[in-house]
Parts: structure tokens; sequence; C-alpha cells
């Protein structure tokens, strides 16, 4: 087979597998299957900052991915999720480069029947409050 041709093979073969299974690529540059269950809503922040939470189905689980956005480097925040009114993460994050956010992942048993996410973020020093709330 000419090299033009099975260039164009494999060509057809790789944008076919791209409609066929749509991917998600991560900031990290890691690709996941773009998942038609996934839940995305935007939070509210009290200041200009913004807020937006994912929940994805995931082997009987929900992953949940809270992101803030500040727009600055180096700035501390204490995150608080809720399923379904228990705690299930606590920790602090800090914004990072070159887009001044940052996202707190995690994998949380799912509910029943519903998954109710409650994401709370709020910044040391200021106190501004993002806010978002999603059900799988």
């Amino acid at each position: 087979m000419p090299k033009n041709m099975l260039l164009t093979a494999v060509a057809g073969l790789v944008a076919g597998a791209l409609v066929a299974a749509p991917a998600a690529i991560g900031r990290d540059g890691s690709i996941s299957a773009a998942g038609r269950d996934d839940v995305r809503v935007a939070g509210k922040c009290t200041a200009s900052s913004t807020s937006k939470l994912k929940l994805s189905p995931e082997n009987g689980k929900v992953e949940v991915e809270f992101e803030v956005d500040e727009n600055r480097v180096g700035k501390v925040w204490d995150v608080t999720i809720r399923r379904n009114g228990t705690q299930v993460v606590s920790r602090s994050a800090r914004t990072r480069g070159p887009s001044g956010s940052f996202e707190v992942r995690a994998v949380v048993s799912a509910g029943s029947p519903k998954t109710n996410v409650v994401a709370v973020a709020r910044r040391r020093g200021t106190g501004e409050v993002c806010r978002a709330t999603a059900t799988l």
C-alpha cells in the first residue's frame, strides 16, 4: 500500500474512534471518557471568583470535582464537601498558576436513590465564599 494511502487510512481510523468514543482531556493531560451522565453546575461566589462542580458516576460511586478560579496564585481556601448531608471532604487548597485556580477531587459513595453534593470553599483572609450544589 502506498505511504500516503496508509496515512489516510490511519487518519480515518483515528477520527472514527474519536467520534465513537468522546473523550475529555484533563489539566494533567489525562484522557477519560466523556460521560453523558455527568452533572455540571456553575457555583456562586460572594466576590469575583468563580466556581463549578461536576459529578460523574464511577463504578457504583460518584466522582466529585469542585473547582474555584480566583485568578490569583498562592491564595489558600478551606474546602468542605458534603454528600447527602454528611461531610466527606474537609481540607485546604491553594490556587496555582497559571490560572489562579484549584480543584478538589474525591470519589464518594453513591446516595440512595440520589447523590446530593454541596461543595463550599472559604478564602482565608477575605472570607469570600464559593458554593455549588448538584444532584446525580
